[in-house]
C-alpha cells in the first residue's frame, strides 16, 4: 500500500590483468557503489512499525478508544501493514574478483583453475529521514561479508572432470530489525553462540562424451553425454538456526550428499 518507484544509480569500475609472464592467467577486480533512495524493503517487523508509528502512521490500524482509556490515549490497534515499504535511502559498495588460469598440455589435457570472490563492504541503510542508519552486512536479513567459489576443469579427450566449492560466510541470527534491543540477546540465547558458521560445500561432476562408431550401439550414441555428479562431496551439514519453528539456512540443502546420473542424446 502507497509502495513508490524507488531510485538507483550505479558506479563500477575495475582492471583486468593479463601477465605476459604466465600465457593462461587472468586476474579482474570490479568494484560497484550503488546509492538508492525510496528503495523497495520487503518486510518490516510489526514491533518496529509499532515502534515508529509517528513515522508509519498509515501502517498502523486503531480502533476507537475503550471506555477505560485515559483522555488522549491511543486506540488499540486492530491491525498491522508489514508488507512493501519504502526506505529512505541505502548505500552499497562490493568488491568483486576473479583469477583464472588454463593450461593445454599434450600428454595430460587441459586444465582450468578459477577463484571467484565478492567482499560486501557496506550496506547500509535507513529507514526513514533523521532515523539512525543500519549496517546490514552479517545479519540474518542482510548480505554475507564474504562469499565465492574456487575450484578446476580437467579435460583430456572425451572425458571431463570438474570440481567446484562454494564459500558462505557466517552470519548473525539476528535480523536488523532486532539489533540493540533485547530480542536479539533472546536469538543469540536460542542460537548458543552469536553467529551461524561459515559453510563451504564440494561438488563433483564427471563427464564422458560418447565418440563416432561403425558398431550400430555406437552409432545410436554417437556425440551423447553420461554425466555423474555428487553433490556436497563430504556431507556438510548447513547451519540450523536455534530459533523456534526455523529451520535450516537457505544457502544450506538439508538432503545432504546427492548423487546424479543423466544420459544426454543429441537429435
Amino acid at each position: 500500500r502507497g509502495v513508490q518507484p524507488e531510485d538507483s544509480r550505479s558506479f563500477s569500475y575495475g582492471l583486468i590483468f593479463t601477465p605476459g609472464f604466465l600465457s593462461g592467467l587472468r586476474i579482474s577486480v570490479d568494484f560497484v557503489e550503488t546509492h538508492k533512495t525510496n528503495e523497495i524493503v520487503g518486510y518490516i517487523s510489526p514491533q518496529t512499525l509499532v515502534d515508529l508509528e509517528a513515522n508509519f502512521p498509515d501502517r498502523i490500524v486503531r480502533g476507537p478508544n475503550l471506555s477505560t482509556d485515559p483522555t488522549g490515549w491511543a486506540g488499540p490497534i486492530i491491525g498491522i501493514d508489514s508488507g512493501a515499504i519504502n526506505a529512505a535511502k541505502s548505500d552499497i559498495r562490493s568488491i568483486d574478483f576473479q583469477i583464472d588460469y588454463s593450461h593445454h598440455t599434450e600428454r595430460f589435457g587441459d586444465w582450468h583453475f578459477y577463484v571467484l570472490g565478492s567482499e560486501q563492504t557496506r550496506l547500509q541503510r535507513t529507514l526513514f529521514p533523521g532515523a539512525t542508519s543500519q549496517n546490514y552486512i552479517g545479519l540474518q536479513d542482510g548480505p554475507r561479508k564474504w562469499q565465492g567459489s574456487f575450484g578446476m576443469d580437467w579435460t583430456q579427450g572425451p572425458w571431463t572432470l570438474a570440481w567446484d566449492a562454494q564459500y558462505t560466510d557466517a552470519f548473525s541470527p539476528c535480523g536488523s530489525y532486532f539489533i540493540g534491543t533485547p530480542q536479539c540477546a533472546v536469538l543469540t540465547g536460542y542460537q548458543g553462540r552469536n553467529h551461524l558458521s561459515a559453510q563451504l560445500y564440494n561438488d563433483v561432476n564427471v563427464r564422458y562424451v560418447f565418440a563416432q562408431s561403425d558398431h550400430a550401439w555406437g552409432r545410436m550414441l554417437d556425440g551423447a553425454e553420461i554425466n555423474l555428479g555428487i553433490q556436497n562431496v563430504f556431507n556438510e551439514e548447513p547451519p540450523v538456526y536455534g530459533i523456534p519453528n526455523v529451520n535450516y539456512t537457505a544457502t544450506g540443502d538439508p538432503r545432504l550428499r546427492r548423487f546424479t546420473l543423466t544420459l544426454r542424446e543429441h537429435f
